[in-house]
């Protein structure tokens, strides 16, 4: 499904598109809903989605009519000034949770940010101050898909799911399994890490070597929940 060029992927798209509108079709009063929709629109104003308050600060994406990606802002209350963090075009970053100080998201190369050759999730996490805007100079080659838990607000530290270091001459699929999550906190050597979750390390809970570990915390709760995903069930 990820080559678009496949003459067999770009028919069987084609024809799922011709159903589609078919049946759309003869939805009742569709075309007036549509024209109504349309002049409720103004296609001028910016558009916002993904809104996240942590603390007084609220992170938000917004796209305007000028722009083809959406990039992330922040501000301080509903009338502070609006602060530029990451602009995904320019920086190839996908965001992911944020605390009131730090702001964890992860860069993907620029030739996989369009294009995931294979499906691959590896990407490079990296740290960001959002007091500056700047980037802290940590990375995580390892960390995977964008799932990075911060503890307790104010401390520092986050969970994440990292793959493991392979073997040498070991191939390169087995980068996929066996993953765990890890303890980092922020402006230690993330080679030192603690695991937590995931393969191998507890009888009480199974973890095979495909399935996905993550760690969750919740704001104001001293628990965490360990969840693991097998494919596309949990």
């Amino acid at each position: 499904m990820e080559h678009l060029d496949n003459p067999e992927v770009a028919n069987w798209m084609k024809a799922q598109n011709e159903y589609t509108r078919r049946v759309l079709a003869r939805i009742s009063g569709r075309d007036e809903l549509r024209a109504a929709s349309s002049n409720s629109i103004n296609p001028s104003l910016p558009h916002c989605g993904v809104v996240r308050l942590e603390g007084a600060r609220y992170f938000y994406y917004k796209l305007l009519n000028t722009e083809s990606v959406m990039k992330l802002y922040m501000r301080d209350g509903t009338i502070g000034p609006e602060k530029l963090l990451v602009d995904r075009k320019r920086s190839a970053g996908k965001t992911s949770q944020c605390d009131q100080l730090l702001l964890a998201f992860e860069r993907w190369p620029l030739r996989c940010l369009w294009h995931l050759h294979g499906g691959s999730e590896k990407a490079v996490l990296h740290i960001l101050d959002t007091a500056t805007a700047r980037d802290t100079g940590e990375n995580h080659p390892s960390s995977r898909f964008q799932r990075h838990h911060w503890m307790a607000p104010g401390s520092h530290s986050f969970l994440y799911n990292r793959l493991q270091k392979l073997r040498p001459h070991a191939p390169e699929a087995e980068r996929e399994i066996k993953s765990r999550v890890y303890l980092h906190v922020i402006g230690t050597n993330p080679e030192r890490d603690k695991v937590v979750f995931g393969y191998g390390l507890s009888p009480l809970v199974k973890v095979e070597p495909a399935d996905i570990p993550v760690v969750e915390t919740f704001p104001m709760c001293r628990f965490a929940l360990g969840v693991v995903t097998h494919g596309s069930q949990k």
